[in-house]
């Protein structure tokens, strides 16, 4: 026992006695290569001597991670720098030795930093160079520095926290390089949180930041503005045909071949910055700056410069800078005022409180206000008020004018050029006004602009923008674009025959959704102008240009919409207080004072457009009325306005209209009947001579589709006719009514069905073939069966018409009947001496049966016959798998 425990002390005061070696062993070759890498510079030496200290003491973990720490310095500084040799030595500090905190917390910084501080270190010396040969060129220090630049590039968004440590140094001009180069890699991320620094109490990293910001949004500038010039080159493309070869079509590959260049060139110049900065998390971080009132001044500022710059706002913002710009700060009233002039407001409300805002802005000089000095707002300033001249001009308001035209006699003539820019961008006017005239000149011209306003109240300028815009649809006429199912319906019909027909009819979605979107801005502009405006608009109701011109029917639409929506909002505030408005409507319609056609037309449109609840029969009379005009837009407009209106007391007018000599007047009044949903049997049996007789397709199209909505029995004859009509549109306008029959009455399946079987003409049975399969009753299915193959030859024979025979294996097809009737009745099919009655039947075999016998409708007869034989033998084992009846 005694003998165990020498033993064991012995052995305790070896190890130790060994730990204690290895300490010395590790502290003389610590200390040893801590003065070959400081005073000898031989960074490969000291490299091997510290990690003689991993090899040969082991156990020395604190002496081991300081080694490691120092290898990976000795890396860096190398000529060149082994960077990627000094990142490895420092994650082994992290993985391997925990429990050295000190150092884990260094190597981590190292590896955050990937080498940039190195680099900056690099940078650093070529500056200190620059700077001692005395040159101020700053030029050639960035051609000098271009190879410190390569290296960090190479690290794309690796960099960014690198670069924006960097943000922090003493040296303006290293701090302007890292905000620089930071600005060609940073991510989304990575401005979130330059945004959140701009807050920062280090002064340096607050300037540095805001350097970052500035670098940034020039870039997402000149980005935005060549996306700009290419998304306007493919909105100009919406007028070049998509098809069809030739001069327009070269043209139209090239001008897209330029667009996609120049979003390339815009994406690479973003290069990680996002195509939006509108990111929740960077919008988080205005919020953050604009609404803390502890912010600093400087982070406010650059706040709302990225505000200005990307266009966008949250309520949070708008009321954060609302009230900045209300503040005595001139420099933050500057900032935020260009930033509110900037943005599209969230709603109308807060726009208009900005309007007012700077519209009192621009209106106040404290040099001219009586007040006491200290009374005034020296705060508004000259730089206050010309950019608030600059933010009105970019709401693009006419609002704005009144207010403009005053500060046109400004004291100061920076003001007033900023003035005069802003009136001329909202109006595209002049009245040879000259901020830098003397007083007279200038008073002469200010004289011009109030006359024009008091006559006017600027309506005509919003007017023209709608007309300038509108006259740009060259290959789709702007009027059809008001009305989305229609235009895309008669796109349908006019390319029936392309083979890039979807391609087509996608580019016409696409140019209908931009010209509401761009025409909904145009109505807001005049429509927020509230009631007092409906007076002015009367002047443009039937379409009249500003030379006088008359019957611009977009023109006469926009006015309409327009005058409508301002009357539904007004009665919505206050119920009864349109009333001598639409009395004026009304009169216009009925020509009381001999209004031209063409105004007649625009008050109809107008009236159909007003909300049902305000409208009284006496515009119901006017309107109906209307459809009796010698003049066929007065008809078409006041059948439209009646739909519009659900006006249900006037269907039978509107069916005696059904048959206008006029297409346009035909298909306004069936869209009508559709609408209001009411019929007669007279309804009716228009409807189907339209369908019978029309001369164009578009009027049979909405003939078929209104027979649907009114769910009557009796229209499934013209339906028969339609659903074989030659324009796909006619067809499947018919095939959508004959199935919203069907669902609504049990009885049309058999009317359908005894068509079939009994009607002597085959373009009618071939219909009906169709439309039993637009019906989805699968109890039809054992019908069709029979008129495709002989029931009880010679008594009970099939259809003698293979169009018909085909129609009703494509009708079995579509209502995927699985009887056993039907899937043997198809095999038998197979054996049809028309082709293409084998083709449809063995594709509705294939498709509901799904049988693992191929077949061949094109084939011999005896490869057919061989097949045919297989089919019945899969089928004879297979049948318990099918319906039985």
């Amino acid at each position: 026992m005694v003998t165990t425990l020498l033993l064991c002390f012995s052995s305790l005061l070896f190890a130790q006695s060994s730990k204690d070696d290895n300490q010395v062993i590790a502290s003389s070759l610590y200390t040893k290569a801590l003065k070959v890498e400081t005073e000898d510079y031989d960074y490969a030496k000291a490299v091997e001597i510290y990690k003689d200290i991993l090899s040969k003491a082991p156990d020395q973990s604190e002496f081991i991670a300081k080694a490691l720490y120092r290898i990976g310095l000795c890396y860096e500084k190398m000529e060149p720098e082994n960077i990627n040799d000094a990142q490895s030595s420092y994650a082994r500090i992290v993985s391997d030795y925990t429990n050295q905190i000190e150092f884990v917390k260094k190597a981590e910084e190292k590896i955050k930093l990937k080498g940039v501080d190195v680099y900056i270190s690099q940078y650093k010396k070529i500056l200190a160079k620059w700077r001692q040969e005395g040159s101020s060129d700053i030029k050639t220090l960035e051609s000098s520095s271009n190879s410190i630049w390569e290296k960090i590039k190479k690290l794309d968004k690796e960099a960014t926290y690198g670069l924006m440590s960097t943000l922090q140094d003493d040296d303006t001009l290293v701090r302007n390089f890292a905000a620089q180069k930071l600005s060609m890699v940073i991510d989304e991320n990575g401005i979130a949180e330059i945004i959140s620094r701009l807050n920062n109490a280090n002064p340096n990293m607050s300037a540095g930041c805001s350097s970052a910001i500035n670098y940034i949004l020039d870039i997402y500038t000149k980005a935005e503005k060549l996306d700009a010039e290419a998304t306007s080159i493919e909105e100009g493309l919406i007028s070049i045909p998509a098809t069809g070869g030739g001069v327009a079509s070269n043209t139209a590959s090239q001008l897209r071949d330029r667009a996609a260049g120049l979003h390339d060139e815009a994406q690479n110049l973003r290069h990680n910055i996002p195509s939006s900065l509108s990111k929740e998390n960077i919008m988080s971080g205005l919020e953050s700056i604009l609404t803390n009132t502890a912010s600093r001044k400087i982070a406010k500022i650059e706040a709302s410069n990225v505000v200005a710059t990307i266009h966008t706002s949250t309520p949070a913002i708008e009321n954060a800078l609302m009230s900045l710009l209300s503040g005595k700060d001139s420099e933050l009233r500057s900032a935020t005022a260009l930033a509110l002039g900037s943005i599209k407001p969230t709603n109308r409300q807060i726009a208009l409180k900005i309007l007012t805002e700077l519209n009192g802005i621009v209106q106040y000089e404290p040099e001219k206000d009586t007040k006491p000095s200290e009374e005034r707002d020296w705060s508004n300033d000259i730089i206050v008020r010309k950019t608030a001249a600059e933010a009105l001009g970019r709401m693009n308001k006419i609002n704005a004018i009144p207010s403009l035209i005053e500060a046109l006699d400004d004291n100061d003539v920076n003001v007033r050029n900023s003035v005069n820019a802003s009136l001329r961008t909202i109006t595209d006017k002049d009245f040879n006004y000259r901020a830098d005239d003397d007083k007279v000149e200038r008073d002469k011209a200010i004289e011009s602009w109030s006359k024009w306003w008091t006559a006017t109240d600027g309506i005509e300028v919003l007017v023209e923008r709608f007309r300038v815009f509108a006259q740009k649809w060259k290959d789709y006429l702007p009027a059809k674009l008001f009305d989305k199912n229609k235009f895309l319906n008669e796109i349908k019909d006019r390319t029936m025959s392309a083979a890039d027909q979807s391609e087509i009819l996608k580019r016409a979605e696409a140019a209908y959704n931009m010209f509401y979107e761009r025409k909904k801005v145009y109505e807001d502009d005049i429509s927020e102008l509230g009631i007092p405006t409906v007076i002015r608009l009367y002047n443009f109701i039937g379409g009249e240009a500003l030379d006088g011109k008359l019957n611009d029917s977009a023109v006469r639409l926009f006015i309409s919409e327009t005058i409508a929506t301002i009357v539904n909002e007004a009665e919505a505030q206050e119920k009864g207080s349109c009333k001598s408005t639409i009395d004026q409507l009304r009169a216009i319609v009925k020509g009381e004072n001999r209004e031209s056609a063409v105004h007649r037309t625009g008050a109809a449109l107008t009236i159909g457009r007003i909300s049902k609840d305000i409208i009284t029969q006496d515009e119901i009379d006017a309107l109906g009325d209307g459809l009796i005009s010698d003049n066929a837009e007065l008809r078409a407009a006041s059948a439209e306005a009646l739909g519009l209106l659900d006006a249900k007391q006037s269907v039978d007018k509107l069916t005696t209209s059904i048959l206008d000599s006029d297409p346009n007047v035909q298909i306004e009044v069936i869209i009508a009947i559709g609408k209001i949903k009411e019929k007669s049997p007279e309804t009716i049996n228009m409807l189907s001579t339209v369908i019978k007789e029309a001369k164009t397709p578009l009027p049979r199209r909405y003939a078929a589709e209104t027979l649907g909505i009114l769910g009557d029995i009796e229209g499934i004859p013209a339906l028969l006719i339609a659903r074989t009509n030659i324009y796909e549109s006619v067809k499947g306008a018919a095939a959508d009514a004959i199935s919203k029959i069907a669902k609504a009455n049990p009885e049309a399946s058999k009317s359908i069905a005894e068509k079939l079987q009994k009607e002597p003409q085959s373009l009618i049975r071939k219909g009906a073939a169709y439309a039993l399969g637009d019906t989805e009753d699968k109890t039809m299915g054992r019908i069709l069966i029979y008129r495709l193959i002989d029931e009880d030859f010679p008594r009970k024979v099939k259809d003698d018409d293979p169009a018909v025979r085909s129609a009703v294996a494509k009708s079995l097809l579509k209502l995927k009947s699985t009887t056993t009737t039907v899937i043997s009745g198809l095999i038998k099919a197979l054996e049809d001496n028309s082709e293409d009655v084998r083709i449809a039947s063995y594709n509705a075999l294939k498709e509901i049966a799904k049988p693992t016998i191929d077949f061949n409708p094109k084939g011999k007869l005896t490869d057919r016959a061989v097949a045919i034989e297989g089919l019945r033998n899969w089928f004879s084992k297979n049948k318990d798998a099918f319906e039985q009846d």
